[in-house]
C-alpha cells in the first residue's frame, strides 16, 4: 500500500523500503540491501534497458515499417 502514495521525486527509495520486510522473510540480513537493490536492477532496470533497445531498433525499421505499410495501403486500394 505504501507504493501507491510516493512522498519522493519519482518515488525513488518507496519500493526498496517497502520491499525490505517482504525479502527479510527470505534473505539473511547482512545481504538484505544486496537482494533489494538486485531485485529493483531486475525488475525495473532491466525494462528500462530491454525497452530502449527494442526503441532503437523500430526507429532504425522505420523506413521498412513505412514500406510496409504503403505497399499494404495499395493492395487495399486494388480491386
Amino acid at each position: 500500500m505504501i507504493m501507491i502514495v510516493p512522498f519522493t521525486p519519482g518515488a525513488s527509495g518507496v519500493a526498496e523500503l517497502a520491499a525490505v520486510p517482504i525479502f527479510s522473510t527470505f534473505v539473511a540480513a547482512p545481504i538484505l540491501g544486496v537482494a533489494v537493490l538486485a531485485w529493483r536492477a531486475i525488475t525495473y532496470h532491466m525494462n528500462l534497458l530491454i525497452g530502449g533497445i527494442i526503441s532503437l531498433k523500430v526507429v532504425k525499421d522505420m523506413d521498412r515499417i513505412k514500406k510496409l505499410m504503403e505497399s499494404s495501403t495499395e493492395l487495399q486500394l486494388l480491386p
